[in-house]
């Protein structure tokens, strides 16, 4: 039992509270179509994320939830509020400071700006900087660059635009913008999902003929099951983790929950011949994280575009055949710890 309760405490450990505005699953795509430099227009043609700026780069981050932009070196950057007022601002050494007298640092804090506006915000007081990095570079929650709604427009199309704006910057103090315009993506095929639940269903079927010819080594078939669901989540959370840039606080839950079920997994592997019980708690324990891992990203399975770096496809199909997996490989255990096979049947089971 103390066994069971070290696993269940390291292994349910990272689901506590994370940031609220780490970009996620979207239906919409948002890309910068121009440069304005002291009112001369510039239309952006390249299909590259990140486009060039005199003295930065910039880009579209999470599809259509972040700006990130990286001054030169030696060169200074500064982003307004909504408001006009001083914002961001990178210094030439790559100091980056955010005004916390700023109404937008606290409205940028969720993707739908569901932020009280404190008692510290003054606009027409020196602004109070805080520093927040040191590399020259800064990825804020813009509002500007997406629809501020959890719906799409009425009528609205896949191709439609559905926002247009532009977003005012002072990179080495010269005036300049960008415009950024948001449409509607469609949504995807459901050929992943499929796939993804197919391929978890022949796994079971493979632990049930194991269960069914093999009884006296269901536990490890199972066990070889949940590693197979805790693996395919790992990947899966990583591309999530890689895709984001630091700055936009992306979330611990993405990789640290699968990499924990992975762990109670190896704990189910090496106790699995001298204790089916503590085994079984292992991958019960391991099957529930996965479980919760896959609740946090279950728009992922509907929505058109995922902050991911692997193939949104393989995504889905990673997060459907691991749910499925995991839990049948959690049945499995349950079986084979609450009606072990007997000695006689483990022979008769060798002799066929």
């Amino acid at each position: 039992m103390r066994v069971c309760g070290v696993v269940c405490a390291v292994v349910l450990w990272p689901t506590g509270p994370v940031a609220a505005d780490a970009a996620g699953p979207t239906d919409y795509r948002s890309v910068i179509t121009e440069v304005i430099v002291n009112d001369a227009v510039t239309p952006v043609t390249t299909t590259d994320a990140t486009v060039s700026l005199p003295g930065a780069v910039i880009s579209v981050e999470g599809h259509d939830s972040f700006l990130w932009l990286r001054a030169a070196p030696g060169s200074t950057a500064s982003i307004p509020g909504y408001e006009g007022e001083p914002y961001l601002r990178i210094d030439a050494d790559g100091s980056v400071w955010r005004n916390q007298r700023s109404f937008s640092t606290y409205y940028n804090q969720d993707r739908y700006g569901d932020a009280a506006r404190p008692a510290i915000v003054d606009h027409s007081a020196e602004p109070l900087w805080e520093q927040v990095d040191d590399d020259g570079s800064w990825a804020w929650h813009d509002h500007r660059i997406h629809l501020m709604e959890s719906t799409p427009p009425i009528g609205a199309e896949p191709g439609d635009e559905v926002v247009n704006a532009v977003v005012p910057l002072v990179i080495d103090g010269r005036s300049i913008a960008v415009r950024v315009v948001a449409t509607l993506q469609p949504s995807p095929s459901v050929v992943a999902p499929v796939v993804g639940a197919v391929i978890g269903c022949m796994l079971m079927a493979a632990g049930v003929t194991v269960w069914r010819r093999q009884r006296h080594v269901a536990s490890l078939a199972a066990v070889a099951i949940a590693g197979i669901a805790a693996g395919a989540a790992v990947v899966a959370g990583a591309g999530w983790w890689r895709d984001a840039p630091a700055d936009t606080a992306p979330s611990l839950t993405w990789w640290a929950l699968p990499a924990t079920a992975l762990v109670a997994v190896a704990v189910a592997a090496v106790t699995c011949r001298r204790s089916v019980f503590v085994a079984t708690a292992a991958v019960v324990v391991a099957a529930a994280q996965i479980v919760v891992w896959a609740v946090g990203r279950i728009d992922a399975l509907s929505a058109a575009l995922i902050p991911t770096v692997l193939p949104a496809g393989l995504d889905r199909g990673l997060t459907v055949m691991s749910v499925i997996t995991a839990l049948g490989a959690a049945a499995m255990m349950v079986i084979a710890w609450l009606q072990p096979a007997s000695p006689s049947a483990s022979v008769a089971a060798v002799n066929d």
